[in-house]
């Protein structure tokens, strides 16, 4: 290892943006005379962007100090460096020269916090101040990207504080500070990179009884797990408002909704747990967050938009898509998209099965009348034989049965009665059998033959 580094080797506070994935390690390395250059967890430089924000509108010397410790360890990696800043006189001698650079704060009060001007504090819009009873909190991390941002809503720096109930602790809210990039434009175009975005889960909102005018958003793999987490560590019951299952690119699709309420996010610090900041709340209703919250789960789920054969970036008609309102100057809301993906179904039921307009056209007129159908005749009633040919067949019938054989008896009687009627064939007029009546005699006997 070599010599040490000093406080004046670092970069300036505002030249370190943990966000960004090039983002590296900051220990000064004296002997090869430039960074570290190791990797830093990506959920870590989140959290850690989130703490750069809370010191620049910190207004206690106390916790802005000991927000700055917790910032120089977390730009530091955990295999080489973190442990060689972490409570040294390097990080005192680091935060003395950042904490120089950062805009002077008022002497503190007794409690530790300063007494902010009033000039400073807005209030939120009265359109969001109708909330139903609620009683939770959480603990996840919000995602950041740069991005040309469309809202013209500047942060709201009202900070709330809430018992825990307990007694043990205080816990206050203080606005999440947007950076000019963070929009929902930009997530939304961002492709899926982390393998947490690409898995998924359940999205959930709940609330706690000490701070009911906020929501908790956030997203788990395994949705009782987290409560039953939250239970334990945090010392509170979340009361769970809402949730959707199986959604697909959970991780995703929750910082959507996030930055949809940018205009109400905000930070929990103090939560008896001893994480330094819980990231994911919001000063919005119930109805607000659930609305939100299905629209984008639907969205994800029905329109697909993330090609994954394309390493998980927004597929082209939806990226023109949001272009196109970023040039028109539209707020981008998941509302607006489901309307689009709507209309895109309808175009494509449309292509497939045309409508089709077939005149009437009349059937051309005949000059020739129909022609009445003709009347069925009447079945002839004369009798099959003549009463002679009848006398006839009789004497054949007797003939062969006065016979002392019954062997070939059916077979002498057909060829007897065939003789005899054609014999007849050519004397019809005499006998009165007429031509169809030997025909069907003909035809009887070689039945009977058979």
């Amino acid at each position: 290892m070599g010599p040490p580094p000093s406080a004046t080797d670092f970069p300036s506070f505002h030249d370190v943006d943990p966000f960004p994935d090039t983002f590296r390690c900051v220990y000064y390395l004296v002997n090869k005379s430039r960074g570290c250059g190791n990797k830093i967890d990506k959920r870590l430089r989140i959290t850690t962007s989130g703490i750069k924000r809370e010191i620049e509108i910190e207004t206690s010397v106390e916790k802005r100090s000991a927000l700055l410790l917790e910032f120089i360890s977390n730009c530091c990696c955990k295999r080489d460096h973190r442990q060689e800043v972490t409570g040294t006189l390097l990080a005192e001698s680091l935060r003395q020269r950042w904490e120089a650079e950062l805009p002077s704060l008022p002497e503190s009060t007794e409690s530790g916090v300063s007494s902010a001007p009033e000039s400073q504090t807005n209030t939120i819009p009265t359109s969001f101040e109708s909330h139903t009873k609620s009683s939770s909190a959480v603990v996840d991390r919000p995602r950041v990207t740069s991005r040309p941002h469309l809202r013209s809503d500047g942060p709201v720096t009202e900070a709330t504080q809430a018992d825990t109930g307990e007694g043990r602790s205080k816990t206050t809210f203080v606005p999440f500070i947007k950076k000019p990039g963070d929009t929902l434009a930009g997530n939304l175009c961002e492709p899926l990179g982390a393998k947490q975005d690409l898995k998924p889960g359940s999205i959930y909102i709940f609330s706690k009884e000490a701070s009911f005018e906020m929501v908790k958003i956030g997203h788990s793999i395994n949705l009782k797990d987290r409560m039953r987490s939250i239970r334990g560590k945090c010392g509170y019951t979340p009361d769970l408002k809402y949730w959707v299952n199986n959604v697909p690119h959970a991780s995703r699709a929750e910082r959507l909704v996030h930055y949809e309420l940018l205009y109400c996010w905000h930070i929990e610090r103090g939560c008896m747990c001893g994480v330094t900041r819980h990231m994911e709340w919001f000063k919005c209703s119930v109805e607000t967050a659930i609305r939100i919250m299905k629209n984008f789960s639907r969205w994800m789920e029905e329109a697909e938009p993330y090609d994954m054969s394309a390493g998980g970036t927004l597929k082209p008609e939806w990226s023109s898509f949001i272009q196109m309102l970023e040039r028109e100057g539209r707020q981008i809301t998941s509302q607006l998209l489901l309307d689009e993906m709507e209309r895109r179904r309808s175009q494509a039921r449309a292509s497939i099965m045309p409508e089709v307009n077939v005149p009437v056209v009349p059937l051309p007129s005949t000059s020739v009348p129909p022609q009445p159908r003709p009347e069925p005749q009447a079945r002839s009633t004369a009798p099959l034989l003549s009463p002679d040919a009848e006398n006839m067949v009789m004497a054949a019938v007797q003939e062969v049965l006065s016979s002392n054989t019954l062997q070939g008896t059916a077979m002498s009687l057909a060829s007897l009665i065939q003789r005899r009627l054609r014999a007849l064939e050519s004397t019809t007029c005499a006998t009165g059998l007429g031509p169809l009546s030997v025909s069907r005699g003909l035809s009887v006997a070689s039945a009977i033959k058979v």
